[in-house]
């Protein structure tokens, strides 16, 4: 399952792409927590990382970054710098520079996700995904 998903975001036409669908399921974000990431909530090691998630009530957790997620992660980060709005703090930025929006976001996790036809948007996004990391 997770290797078709990953091959389709390959093919995807941009790197923030990527990330944006692999987030949710390699770290069990909601979409929400995933547009609401900033670049501080992203720590890159030579082998490992971590994500600080900002959930509901105002609860964070770190949760590691899978290799595959943090492959993605390092070309995002390098392809960010040359974007507008790379000087905020937004990780996902649209077009224009500001924050992703979770409508946005739902649209490209969901095209990514139809396209795999290997897990459904339930699957990809959903509380049992999540609970099961």
């Amino acid at each position: 399952m997770s290797a078709g998903l990953q091959d389709v975001a390959k093919r995807a036409p941009r790197t923030v792409n990527n990330a944006l669908a692999l987030t949710p399921f390699y770290a069990g974000t909601r979409i929400t927590e995933t547009v609401g990431l900033d670049i501080d909530d992203v720590a890159l090691s030579a082998h490992r990382g971590s994500l600080r998630i900002h959930g509901k009530g105002d609860q964070t957790r770190q949760v590691p970054i899978h290799p595959p997620l943090r492959a993605v992660f390092t070309g995002w980060l390098s392809e960010r710098a040359d974007w507008p709005g790379a000087e905020g703090p937004a990780l996902f930025l649209n077009q224009q520079g500001s924050r992703l929006s979770t409508a946005g976001a739902h649209t490209t996790i969901t095209t990514i996700a139809a396209a795999a036809d290997l897990v459904t948007v339930a699957e990809l996004l959903g509380h049992t995904r999540r609970r099961s990391l």
